[in-house]
């Protein structure tokens, strides 16, 4: 049995899951706020997209450290250790996990107490809003980011220009998120 084969095809059901859902989670995101509010039915698709991005983020940590260790003991060197991807896909992993959490503590909360509620009138999504579209862009791009690390080992790049290329790529989504999604939420607020 190789074990190296099952882990990393464990690791790819992870990032599939984690980036489908993140990507099926934005895009439901933005079908449900072009009416200008967010119905019940559209935030439990929301929700259960959520679910499947930590079911995703789960399998990949796990099968992840399981191919650290595995590939520490039975293939590689210590100098393995210093791999920049590894580094980068590290780093990636703890945004994706943090913003994760910001979103359930902060956007889902305010959806929630909006649901049905014109934009105009929904407070907390005029408070949040910068936080929501904020969320949105980080994970969508984090996720794409570890896949395509993933696929390209990291180009071969220095570990700051991976971490200079990621931080360019979330800054400039951010700016472009908040900057759409301040014109949606004006359009519906006039």
């Amino acid at each position: 049995m190789d074990w190296h084969v099952i882990l990393v095809t464990i690791h790819i059901i992870g990032v599939a899951l984690g980036v489908g859902g993140a990507t099926v989670s934005d895009f439901l995101f933005f079908k449900s706020i072009k009416d200008g509010k967010i119905e019940a039915k559209e935030f439990d698709f929301m929700k259960a997209a959520s679910k499947i991005v930590w079911t995703g983020f789960v399998v990949l940590v796990f099968s992840g450290v399981s191919m650290f260790i595995y590939e520490r003991l039975e293939m590689a060197g210590p100098e393995e250790m210093y791999n920049p991807g590894i580094w980068a896909h590290i780093i990636a992993a703890l945004v994706i996990f943090f913003n994760g959490l910001a979103m359930h503590w902060k956007v889902f909360p305010a959806f929630e107490s909006s649901l049905g509620v014109p934009f105009g009138r929904a407070e907390q999504i005029l408070k949040s809003r910068k936080i929501i579209f904020t969320t949105g862009a980080i994970s969508i791009v984090s996720w794409y980011f570890a896949l395509i690390l993933g696929a390209t080992r990291g180009f071969g790049l220095p570990f700051s220009w991976i971490l200079a290329f990621y931080a360019f790529a979330v800054i400039g989504a951010v700016v472009v998120a908040n900057i759409v999604g301040g014109y949606v939420i004006k359009k519906f607020t006039v």
